[in-house]
Order: C-alpha cells, then structure tokens, then sequence
C-alpha cells in the first residue's frame, strides 16, 4: 500500500506521468533508494525520464531527500541529462568512462564536462511556494499567508471554507491573498473589471471585481498581494454554487515581526496555539488568560508558558491575548493539550503574565 501511494503520488505531479514513476518505483524497489536527482535520471532509461519530467520532479520537491537547493538541481538538470544519457549509452556498448557505475557524481554539484562550477539564483519563498501549488494543487513546505496567520486568526474574518454555507446576498468581510487574476473588459461598454482567484488556508474561490470596483483598487490588483475582501455571496448559475462579488478592497500589511524577540513569529507557529479555534472577542475569554505584548516578551515566555500549563492538567482552557507591533490585538486559545486545573498555584506562576 505504501509503495502503490508513493507512485500514485509521484504520478500526480503535474507533467509527470505514471508510466515513468512505475519505472522509478520499481527501480528503487530492485536497486536500492536513490542518492540524488543524478542517481534517479542515470539509473532509468532517458526515454522514460525527460528534461520536462526532472524539472517538474525538482520543483515539486521530489528530490529534497539529497538536501541540494530545488534551485541548484534545476539549473543543473541538461548536465544531469546529458551524464546519465552517457552512463547508459556505456553500460549498453559494454565501456567504462567518467560515468561508470563506480564513480560517484550524485552529490556534485558541479558540470561533470569541464569541472566548472554552476552558478544559480536560489529560489524565494514565494518562487517554491508558487512552484508546488502549480505542479501539485497545494502547497507542501509552507503557506504564502504564514506570517499572516495572526490576522486570519484574529475571528475578524469568515473563512472560504464556510462560503457556500453563508446566506445569499449578504455581506462578509474575508482575508487572504490573490493567486490569481484576469483583467477583462465588458462587451457594450468597455469597462474594465476582473476575476480573482482568491486563497486563504481554508479553500479558494473566484471574487468578481465588476468596474466600479476595479477602478478604486487597480493599485491593489496584483497577483500575490495579501487582501481584505469585503465580498457578497452570490450564486453562480454556470456552476449552482456560491461565489463572491467584491464589495471593497483593501490591502493588508506584513506584520513586522521585532528582529530582537521574534514573538510574533512564534505566536503563529507555536504548537501550544490552535488558530482554528481562535477566540472572536474578548467576551469569550476563557477562565485562564494570560498576555503577551511585542516588544515586551519574546518566544522564552511562551515556553514558560507552555510548560507551567503541562504541570497544571485539568479542564480549563486557557486563553492568550497577544499584541501585534502594530497595536491590534490577537485572541487565541491554547490547544486540548494544555487544559489546565485553575488553581492558586497556577495563578501564581502565571503571574508575570496575568491581570
């Protein structure tokens, strides 16, 4: 079952077809794992692995076991090509070269013909995020909105998972980036007006940006740019499901994370919070609540944290309020496994973080 998943996920990366990954799996089955992208196109037939299949395995992260920057294999993918069509080449006439079996070349990272290095840009962030959502429809090493999940948790925003279950023609303010877009023009008019692919963590949806719209956001209609979307439900009646038409547009800053403490950074990925359960005002406080504020406290106090809550099990849930560098305040509460017993000892050494 393991080995049927491998192949049949491998297949799924776009341009990669079953065929050559039935090949890869059963290599690997009969000869051993593979050591890097070199190994993998020298020990399958050229015809089964091409430039295109390569590349779109690099960029999907295919080959992050060999621990070679994505950017590095992809500039170097002709070289890789070329050595391993001469690898074959020799086994099959039966010769020895540079290329033997023997040599190992998986690792290098340099042009086996002339012992010159290659030179490559590395990728951004963005440029592998944006690489994974295109061969493989997801992102796999991360989210273009991480450093944004404070605001998305903040219970400002309805979620696009929620979307076909909201009422028709009302509105509802959402946040998340564009992922897409498409400027067009109406027929009898000619006025401008767009179509967004709109994405945040929960789902995608389209967003009609009619002309009116249009014309007050054209700075803010950019692929890439981190939005608030204030939307109104409608029904698509190509499709039969709901979708948004824009109401209002509005760009949202990076939250400036504090170079010093890094507590912004370490309210989004610190496994003590639970974003999904996120507190939408402060009427809904837990018994137990503690704040931290930018500036103030950094990640150390969060793990302080973490460990008197384990030393204090019980059944009350503990809520955090954070305060961004900006001044917005965040409500979070910490995840099942930090219930806590809300006694005086807990209280106390709670202190330096309570009201």
């Amino acid at each position: 079952d393991n080995i049927d998943s491998i192949r049949y996920g491998l297949a799924a990366i776009k341009n990669v077809g079953s065929a050559a990954m039935n090949l890869a799996v059963t290599e690997r089955n009969q000869s051993g794992d593979y050591s890097s992208a070199d190994d993998f196109a020298r020990r399958l037939e050229s015809r089964s692995v091409n430039k295109k299949i390569l590349e779109s395995l690099t960029k999907a992260g295919a080959f992050d076991f060999s621990e070679e920057e994505r950017a590095s294999i992809f500039s170097r993918i002709d070289t890789i090509i070329s050595a391993a069509s001469l690898a074959q080449k020799d086994r099959v006439s039966g010769q020895t070269s540079l290329f033997d079996e023997d040599t190992d070349y998986g690792s290098s990272q340099t042009n086996m013909f002339n012992n010159v290095e290659v030179e490559f840009e590395p990728w951004n962030e963005d440029e592998i995020l944006a690489a994974e959502r295109e061969l493989l429809g997801f992102y796999v090493t991360g989210h273009p909105l991480d450093s944004y999940r404070a605001y998305f948790s903040s219970g400002n925003y309805r979620r696009l998972s929620e979307l076909q279950d909201l009422r028709e023609n009302k509105k509802y303010s959402f946040m998340g980036r564009i992922a897409g877009l498409e400027k067009m023009f109406t027929k009898k008019a000619g006025k401008p007006f767009a179509k967004l692919n709109f994405e945040e963590f929960t789902g995608q949806t389209e967003v009609m940006v009619w002309s009116e719209v249009f014309v007050r956001s054209t700075e803010v209609l950019q692929v890439g740019a981190v939005i608030e979307l204030l939307g109104k439900v409608e029904l698509d009646s190509r499709t039969e499901t709901k979708r948004l038409t824009a109401e209002k547009i509005t760009p949202i800053s990076k939250p400036i994370v504090d170079s010093n403490s890094k507590i912004e950074e370490s309210i989004v990925n610190e496994s003590l919070l639970k974003p999904s359960d996120s507190l939408r005002n402060e009427n809904q406080k837990p018994g137990v609540n503690v704040y931290l504020k930018s500036g103030v406290h950094d990640k150390s106090d969060l793990h302080k944290i973490r460990d008197i809550l384990m030393d204090h099990p019980g059944d009350n849930t503990v809520g955090i309020q954070y305060t961004t560098s900006n001044g917005s305040t965040v409500w979070l509460k910490a995840g099942p496994r930090y219930l806590v017993n809300d006694c005086e000892n807990l209280r106390a050494e709670l202190a330096n973080w309570m009201r």
